[in-house]
């Protein structure tokens, strides 16, 4: 999801590469620290209750909060650079375009949400009985990905016509054989590719 979000919001800031290195420099900084709480971890697991529970130790919860806290700093610098961005081009335009819009609102409706679960998801490991460290762990993960595939499924569908493009472009072929277009053509104009090139 990281590799996403970097991709939408260098696409944003116009391709700048200054911000590409900034994105990716933080984000094995945070990948670090991830990696650094997820060693030595040490689970017990909950043979009284049904399913696959694992009890947690206090040292061991507080090693997985920091993982859900550098996931909230990232969160929190893309929704930072996204809302920047899209305010600052607002600002410029008399009327906004609808795909910034679109940018800001999902990136704000994104934030809000699993920034909630995350912070749900921290008290819940600093503050829990053991048998109950680890509850909001899978819910919070679940969130995040439907959210991701919501705000990705909103920015293509305001993007234009998607995938199903209208505009039919010239085939053009390789010495092979093959054939390249630039577009898909949609189902109203037919699937009937030629197959021979004349």
């Amino acid at each position: 999801m990281a590799a996403l979000f970097i991709l939408r919001t260098y696409a944003l800031y116009g391709k700048s590469n200054r911000l590409l290195t900034f994105l990716l420099f933080t984000s094995i900084a945070l990948a670090s620290v991830v990696a650094w709480s997820l060693v030595g971890q040490q689970g017990i697991s909950a043979a009284t209750l049904p399913g696959c529970h694992v009890v947690y130790n206090t040292k061991t919860a507080i090693q997985i909060a920091v993982a859900y806290e550098a996931l909230c700093i990232f969160d929190t610098l893309i929704f930072g650079l996204t809302a920047y961005k899209t305010f600052k081009v607002g600002i410029r335009c008399e009327s906004k375009p609808n795909l910034v819009v679109v940018l800001l609102r999902d990136g704000a409706i994104y934030f809000a949400i699993v920034a909630i679960a995350n912070l749900a998801n921290i008290l819940l490991l600093y503050l829990a009985p053991e048998l109950l460290k680890d509850g909001l762990s899978a819910f919070s993960m679940c969130i995040a990905v439907t959210m991701v595939s919501r705000l990705m499924l909103n920015l293509h569908s305001s993007a234009g016509a998607g995938i199903f493009s209208p505009h039919r472009q010239q085939f053009t072929s390789d010495p092979d054989g093959a054939m390249f277009t630039s577009h898909l053509i949609g189902p109203e104009q037919g699937w009937d590719l030629p197959t021979e090139l004349d």
